[in-house]
C-alpha cells in the first residue's frame, strides 16, 4: 500500500510541473512611483489567493499525500516573484492558468496590491502600476509610536520544539484542541502530545506517534489514473458534554493524473458530511451519523471549514462551511444540531432562512449567548446564539424548537461597511483573516464595564483597517466600542483568553514592506478600561495562516505550526510554549476541588492556609484552527467570603482546626471555601473546564479541570 502511495505521490508531483509542450502564462510590467520616474528594486509577488479555488485544490491534494515521506510535502508552489530591473520593469513566469493577487514592496514605498488578475496559459498579462512613497513611512512611524508607548509585559517563549516521526513523515498538523486528561491533540496526523511540566525546560524534538484516522485516506486506481482522498483536514471540531471530541465536515478531493491542468482538468474539491467522535478516554473512533444541512449548489451535506459549538442543552451545533470548493466555491448556510443524546442531525435553518452575512472564507464565530430570551409578545423563551461572519456584522439565531428565527444587529464593526459599499458589486469579506473571543463574563457585581456576551475581534482582511485594529461589539447596547489600534497589522492572530481575564493577542502575519510586530504578544485587559500592552519577548519566525494557540492547564499557551505569509503548503513542524509574566510570579494554589460540579450548586474548594482568595473562574477547554477557538469560554464564580479553616485527621479527612493550631506549626491547615457554580448553562454549557483560583493581584493558580455537569 505504501508504494502505491508513493507512486501516487509522484504522480502528483508532476502536476506542480510544466507540462511538455504546454506553455504557461505571465505577468509582466512596469513600476513607477508617483513623479513618474521608474522604480527599480521593487519586489513583485504574484500568489494565488489563499482561498482561491485553484491554489486550495492543489493544496489539498497535496494534504492528501499527508503521511508520506517529507521530501514530498513542499513541492506544490503557489507563489511566485521578480524584482524591478533599473528601468523598473519586472517579468513574473510560468503562471498556471487561474486568478493571482499581486503585490508590490519596496522601502519607503506604500505596498500595492492588485487583486484576481487572470492569467491564461501561453499569454502575458500587461500590468503597470503607481506606487505612493508617502504612506508607507506615515505607517512605519505610527506602529513605531503606538509600539512605544505601550506599557510593557515581562513574557517570555520557551525554544522551539520540533514534531517527529521515526518515518520521517512531515508533521505540520493545522488544528489542536486540549483533551479532558491534560493532552493536546492534533490533526493532522492526528497525534497526542502531553505537555511537560512547565518549569523544566521543553525538549528540543518531540515524538509522534501517529493515529489512524477514521475516514479512508487516499486511492488509487493505476489503470484509469483517478484519485481520490477524504481528510478530516479543514473540519470543524469541539469537546461534547461528556468529554468526547467531535469532528465534523473535512476535505474530498477527486483528480486523474492524466488529465493536463493545474490543477487537472475534472479535478474535484468539496466537504464532507462525515461527523466521526474521538473517544477521549479509550482514544478510539466512534462511528456517528453524517450531518444533514444542505446546501444550494450540490443539495448535499457537505460542508469543509464548518464551524462546530456546543449548546446550553449540550447539543452540537454544525454552522456554515462550502459545500463546494474546486471548480467553484459554494457555500452551505445552513445550520444542524447534533442530539446529544440519539446522536442524531436536524436542520434548524436552512440555507433560504440563515443570512447570506455569516458566511466567511474561513470559520464563521459562533458563541452561546450566556441569556435566554424570553419573548413577551409570544410567551416563547428562546436560547440564543451569536455568529460574526465576513461581513463584521454580529446576528443573533433564536431556537425553541420549530420557532427558530433569525435576527441581525445592524452593526458592522467599524470600517466593514465602508470596505463593504467601495467593493461593491464584488463580494468581500473584511472580517477575513480576524480572530474572536467572547469576552469574560462576569457576575453582575463583578462587571468590567461591558454587557455579558460582549466579543473582542481582532485583525482583519488584509489591506482593511480591521487588519491592524481591537474592536468590542457590546450586544446590551448594540454598540462597537472605538477601536484600539495594534501595534502593528495582523492578519490571522489568534484572540486567547488568559485565566486572570485578559486577552492574549499573539501570532498572524503582517503585509509586506510594513513593520511587522507580529513576534510580540500583545494584551487587552477588561478590567482596566481595556488597556493596552505588549509584551517584550520576541518569537523571530512568523506563524500566520495554519498557525495553533490553545491555552494549557498551567497557564502556558502553546503557539504551534503556522506559515510566513498565507503561502499554503508551507506550514510549520514545530511550536513553542509562551510564559505570560504571571508564570513568573508567586502564585496561588489549588489543594483540592471535586471533579466534577453541577451547575446551579455549590462546591468546596481547598486552598493553603491563609492564602488570599480574591476570584475563581471556569474557563473551558480549547478547540481551535484557523484563528478561531470554538471551545474557549471564561465564566466567574461566585466566591463566598466566609470560609473555614481546617486539617487533615489519621484519615486523611479534613476536618475543623482553629488558628492556634495552625500558628504552632505541628500541624498544616488549609482554608476551606464555598463556591457557587454557573447559575444556568447558558452561561457555562455542560462540559469540561479549567478552574483557576486569582489571588488579590490576579495570579492566577495552576489550573483544575473539573467537569461540569447539568
Amino acid at each position: 500500500m505504501h508504494g502505491l502511495l508513493r507512486t501516487a505521490a509522484i504522480a502528483l508531483v508532476s502536476l506542480a510541473l510544466p507540462m511538455a509542450g504546454y506553455a504557461r502564462g505571465s505577468i509582466t510590467g512596469q513600476v513607477k512611483d508617483a513623479s513618474g520616474k521608474a522604480v527599480p528594486g521593487v519586489r513583485v509577488e504574484a500568489s494565488t489567493d489563499n482561498h482561491s479555488s485553484d491554489a486550495h485544490a492543489m493544496h489539498l491534494m497535496q494534504m492528501a499525500l499527508h503521511g508520506l515521506h517529507a521530501d514530498h510535502a513542499e513541492q506544490v508552489q503557489t507563489r511566485h516573484s521578480a524584482i524591478t530591473n533599473a528601468q523598473g520593469k519586472y517579468k513574473i513566469t510560468d503562471l498556471g492558468p487561474g486568478k493571482f493577487n499581486v503585490q508590490y514592496t519596496a522601502p519607503r514605498l506604500r505596498t500595492l496590491r492588485r487583486e484576481g488578475v487572470a492569467v491564461s496559459n501561453s499569454k502575458s498579462v500587461p500590468l503597470n502600476v503607481v506606487m505612493d512613497a508617502t504612506t508607507a513611512a506615515q505607517t512605519k512611524a505610527q506602529a513605531s509610536v503606538q509600539a512605544a508607548v505601550l506599557a510593557t509585559v515581562q513574557d517570555q517563549y520557551s525554544p522551539i520544539v520540533e514534531w517527529h516521526q521515526s518515518s520521517g513523515d512531515a508533521t505540520k498538523p493545522i488544528h489542536v484542541s486540549l483533551l479532558p486528561g491534560g493532552a493536546l491533540f492534533f490533526m493532522e496526523p492526528f497525534f497526542g502530545m502531553v505537555p511537560g511540566p512547565h518549569n523544566v525546560p521543553p525538549p528540543a524534538t518531540f515524538e509522534v506517534s501517529p493515529i489512524r484516522s477514521p475516514i479512508p485516506g487516499l486511492t488509487y486506481d493505476p489503470e484509469t489514473g483517478v484519485q481520490t482522498g477524504k481528510m478530516l483536514t479543514c473540519a470543524g471540531h469541539a469537546l461534547m458534554a461528556d468529554g468526547n471530541l467531535l469532528f465534523s465536515g473535512g476535505t474530498y478531493v477527486s483528480w486523474n493524473v492524466k488529465n493536463a491542468g493545474t490543477p487537472p482538468a475534472g479535478a474535484v474539491v468539496r466537504g464532507l458530511a462525515e461527523s466521526p467522535i474521538f473517544n477521549t478516554s479509550s482514544g478510539t473512533w466512534i462511528s456517528n451519523a453524517d450531518s444533514v444541512g444542505v446546501g444550494s449548489a450540490s443539495g448535499d451535506p457537505l460542508r469543509w471549514y464548518p464551524t462546530v459549538t456546543r449548546l446550553a442543552d449540550s447539543a452540537m451545533m454544525l454552522t456554515g462551511g462550502y459545500e463546494g470548493v474546486f471548480p467553484s466555491f459554494e457555500h452551505n448556510r445552513s445550520v444542524d444540531v447534533l442530539n446529544s443524546v440519539t446522536k442524531r442531525w436536524s436542520t434548524i435553518s436552512d440555507f433560504t432562512k440563515t443570512p447570506e452575512g455569516i458566511a466567511n472564507p474561513d470559520y464563521t464565530h459562533v458563541y452561546q449567548f450566556p441569556n435566554d430570551h424570553f419573548d413577551v409578545q409570544t410567551a416563547v423563551n428562546y436560547d440564543v446564539v451569536m455568529m460574526l461572519g465576513g461581513s463584521a456584522e454580529p446576528m443573533l439565531l433564536f431556537m425553541n424548537g420549530q420557532k427558530n428565527h433569525w435576527q441581525r444587529s445592524g452593526k458592522f464593526r467599524p470600517g466593514a461597511k465602508q470596505y463593504i459599499d467601495a467593493s461593491a458589486p464584488k463580494l468581500v469579506h473584511p472580517n477575513y483573516g480576524s480572530s474572536s473571543a467572547m469576552l469574560p463574563l462576569r457576575l453582575p457585581e463583578g462587571s468590567w464595564g461591558y454587557s455579558n456576551g460582549s466579543v473582542i475581534n481582532v485583525g482583519g482582511d488584509t489591506g482593511t483597517v480591521m487588519e491592524g485594529n481591537i474592536d468590542v461589539y457590546d450586544p446590551g447596547l448594540n454598540e462597537w466600542k472605538p477601536s484600539i489600534p495594534m501595534s502593528g497589522r495582523r492578519h490571522y492572530p489568534t484572540a486567547t483568553i488568559l485565566p486572570d481575564g485578559r486577552i492574549l493577542i499573539i501570532a498572524g502575519y503582517a503585509p509586506a514592506g510594513e513593520v511587522d510586530q507580529t513576534g510580540y504578544a500583545e494584551y487587552i485587559d477588561p478590567k482596566n478600561n481595556f488597556a493596552h500592552s505588549i509584551g517584550v519577548a520576541h518569537m523571530p519566525e512568523v506563524r500566520g495562516y495554519h498557525s495553533m494557540v490553545i491555552l494549557l492547564p498551567d497557564g502556558r499557551v502553546m503557539v504551534g505550526g503556522g506559515n510566513d505569509d498565507g503561502g499554503i503548503g508551507t506550514e510549520k513542524s514545530n511550536f513553542r510554549y509562551y510564559y505570560p509574566d504571571y508564570m513568573f510570579k508567586q502564585r496561588p494554589e489549588i489543594v483540592w476541588v471535586e471533579s466534577t460540579i453541577k451547575i446551579a450548586n455549590y462546591f468546596p474548594l481547598v486552598v493553603p492556609y491563609l492564602t488570599k482568595v480574591d476570584e475563581i473562574s471556569l474557563l473551558a477547554l480549547g478547540s481551535m484552527t484557523h484563528s478561531f477557538d470554538m471551545g474557549q469560554r471564561s465564566v466567574q464564580l461566585r466566591l463566598h467570603s466566609a470560609h473555614f479553616i481546617v486539617k487533615k485527621d489519621a484519615k486523611d479527612q479534613l476536618v475543623p482546626a482553629v488558628p492556634s493550631e495552625c500558628v504552632s506549626g505541628t500541624i498544616t491547615c488549609f482554608d476551606k471555601y464555598l463556591v457557587q457554580s454557573p447559575i444556568a448553562r447558558e452561561l457555562a454549557p455542560p462540559g469540561h473546564y479549567m478552574l483557576f483560583v486569582l489571588d488579590e493581584n490576579r495570579i492566577p493558580s495552576l489550573g483544575k479541570i473539573v467537569k461540569l455537569e447539568p
